[in-house]
């Protein structure tokens, strides 16, 4: 296995294991019905055209044409001015936990409380008029997703402080193992541990403790899983269903009574954290806590608001910026495109610059002239690869170099293979 240093708490770099075995991940390749690929690299603020056409992406554009009169669509606004913390994200975390993540909060929602001022009194209007249904204002990056006619649209496009305006698009879940209890799956489970020295690690004392890992993916059922039950922090800070269809932790997707996509999240949360039954680990570690968000709807969906609102909530997830209740990792088993789209990347940014590490998979496609895929393969993001139990590489991982940035993709590789 190949290991990368990093200045993180020793408990935490024992974690990172856990994360590391989760290649196996959803893209907009699996997605079910056509969704204009983004295409863009690295896109910067284009000049701006009639009624600030050259800030539109070209699919919203396609969709605002195809749109039937009286309709509305919704979009995801990026503004120009973002708050810049790249010199807090180059910094270890340290015993200063608490004060990092305030700040970076602080420092977030400012920043979007001022500059949104404008752009909120007018959709304030349009929305009286009729010509906007919701409005959704962030501050994990400034922007805001917004429903509205075609011409409103344009007119935000318009606007100076507008740098770009992007589609709601989805990726769909796609079928994933059955979650297991210890048992039958105890023999593979012990190869993948002893091949990335977890017991090692456990007899050290390192086993997760005090640490908090947090998931975005189908949900966890704990219902079923009876050991991530015990290890779920609790409370209402502890999961988030931007949907608002789950109030509980729950592990639902299904596309169609035919097509169950459920599972994987709780799969993946398994790998990390699944406790001691039968006094056999499974879980690489098991002192860990955990939360999650479920960014794929009970449709199997996951749309770009709810995973930006799912990035947020894990910077703050009781609303108090006082309290330390953020994760210290996130995993994230999905890939949004290849190439390099930058949707996400302010988003991931800002989480590193809190000192939450932003794991993500590697992705499923090995050819090495796609760029990887991203957010994966955001310089900020630590994307992993997959190997079998025999340290082979799994033939379907992906790798080459991030069409992000120019550097090897991904950073690491751990066991991955059923």
């Amino acid at each position: 296995m190949i290991f990368a240093t990093y200045q993180f708490p020793k408990t935490v770099v024992s974690l990172l294991a856990a994360t590391l075995m989760l290649f196996a991940g959803f893209s907009r390749a699996a997605q079910a019905g056509p969704v204009a690929p983004h295409s863009e690299i690295n896109p910067q603020p284009a000049q701006m055209g009639p009624n600030g056409a050259g800030k539109i992406s070209p699919d919203v554009l396609a969709a605002m044409k195809a749109l039937p009169p009286g309709d509305m669509l919704t979009v995801i606004v990026t503004l120009t001015d973002q708050v810049n913390l790249s010199h807090l994200a180059a910094t270890p975390p340290g015993r200063n936990r608490a004060a990092r993540l305030k700040n970076v909060i602080t420092q977030l929602q400012s920043k979007a409380e001022f500059s949104q001022r404008a752009i909120k009194t007018l959709l304030n209007l349009r929305r009286a008029e009729a010509r906007v249904s919701q409005v959704e204002y962030l501050w994990i990056f400034n922007g805001l997703a917004v429903t509205a006619t075609p011409d409103v649209i344009q007119e935000i496009a318009a606007r100076p402080e507008v740098a770009r305006i992007s589609a709601n698009d989805y990726i769909q879940a796609s079928p994933s193992p059955i979650p297991q209890e210890l048992g039958a799956q105890a023999a593979a489970a012990e190869a993948n541990l002893q091949l990335i020295n977890a017991p090692a690690m456990w007899d050290l004392g390192f086993t997760g403790q005090g640490i908090v890992v947090a998931s975005l993916d189908t949900g966890v059922d704990i219902a079923y899983h009876q050991d991530l039950a015990s290890k779920w922090r609790g409370g209402s800070n502890s999961w988030f269903d931007p949907y608002g269809e789950n109030t509980t932790p729950t592990d639902y997707a299904r596309k169609s009574a035919l097509e169950d996509l459920s599972g994987h999240g709780t799969w993946t949360m398994g790998v990390m954290v699944g406790g001691q039954k039968n006094g056999v680990a499974y879980g690489v570690a098991p002192g860990a806590q955990w939360i999650a968000a479920k960014i794929f709807n009970n449709a199997g969906r996951a749309y770009v608001l709810p995973i930006h609102q799912a990035f947020q909530w894990l910077l703050d997830p009781d609303g108090d910026p006082n309290t330390d209740d953020a994760p210290h990792v996130v995993n994230n088993s999905w890939t949004w495109s290849a190439g390099c789209n930058t949707e996400f990347q302010t988003a991931v940014q800002n989480l590193r610059a809190a000192g939450i590490l932003p794991i993500f998979a590697a992705g499923n496609d090995p050819n090495p002239y796609i760029g990887g895929f991203s957010p994966a393969n955001y310089p900020e993001a630590f994307a992993v690869g997959a190997v079998d139990n025999s340290d082979a590489i799994y033939s379907s991982s992906s790798r080459g170099t991030s069409a992000c940035d120019a550097t090897t993709y991904p950073e690491m590789v751990a066991p991955g293979v059923n």
